[in-house]
């Protein structure tokens, strides 16, 4: 059973974005061919790791993707885990499937 399904909206957007969080910094380090992640790009920032991972020129040629990944740049961060108030479920479930899709195009960039 997934985390949606058992009604665990905030958490799992949260640990969706995080997952993109990871992977940019894992890409991040096969850019640099470095085993651990520098300093300054220890950050939550998306936006910033985006640049460091060398995706942000890919990204500008996909505008739905790049629209999504600045929409979740924007309102994604660490702080999603203190939320008082759980997302609704089918907006939850809307950024979830997003998320998703920026997660999966990460991937496919076989960095």
């Amino acid at each position: 059973m997934t985390i949606l399904e058992n009604r665990r909206y905030a958490g799992a957007i949260y640990f969706a974005g995080y997952a993109v969080e990871c992977l940019l910094k894992w890409a991040i380090t096969r850019q640099r061919e470095c085993v651990y992640l520098p300093p300054e790009c220890e950050t939550h920032d998306l936006d910033a790791l985006l640049v460091e991972a060398g995706l942000q020129a890919s990204l500008t040629k996909e505008s739905e993707l790049r629209a999504i990944f600045w929409a979740l740049a924007e309102n994604w961060g660490p702080e999603l885990r203190y939320l008082a108030k759980a997302p609704e479920p089918n907006e939850a479930r809307s950024l979830y499937r997003k998320i998703l899709r920026v997660y999966d195009w990460i991937v496919e960039q076989r960095i």
